[in-house]
C-alpha cells in the first residue's frame, strides 16, 4: 500500500516572514513534548517562567504583538496556541 502524503495543517509566520508549514503529526509532537500543563489560559507570571525570561519580558512581547494575549475580568491571560506559537518561531528563529 503506498505511503499518503502528508497535509499541512498549520502555517506559522516567523518575525521575518518567512512561513513554515508543520504537518499534523509534527505539531502533535511539539504540542505534546512543550512541557506545557494542559489548561487554555496562563498567567503571565507562568508564562515568564516556561520561557525562562523576567514577567517584564512577557509585556514587552504582548506589547510589541509577539505573543498573543486576553484580557479575563481586567486581568492579562495568555492562550496556550498563542504560547505554542511563540515557541515555535523562537526554535525557527534560532536555527538560522
Amino acid at each position: 500500500m503506498p505511503k499518503q502524503a502528508k497535509k499541512p495543517v498549520e502555517e506559522v509566520e516567523t518575525p521575518k516572514g518567512d512561513t513554515i508549514v508543520e504537518d499534523e503529526e509534527s505539531l502533535r509532537d511539539i504540542k505534546e513534548n512543550l512541557g506545557l500543563p494542559d489548561k487554555r489560559l496562563f498567567r503571565v507570571e507562568e508564562v515568564a517562567a516556561y520561557f525562562g525570561v523576567a514577567v517584564s519580558t512577557i509585556y514587552l512581547w504582548k506589547d510589541n504583538g509577539i505573543l498573543d494575549h486576553e484580557r479575563y475580568r481586567g486581568v492579562i491571560r495568555i492562550p496556550r496556541e498563542a504560547i505554542i506559537k511563540c515557541r515555535l518561531n523562537a526554535k525557527v528563529n534560532s536555527a538560522k
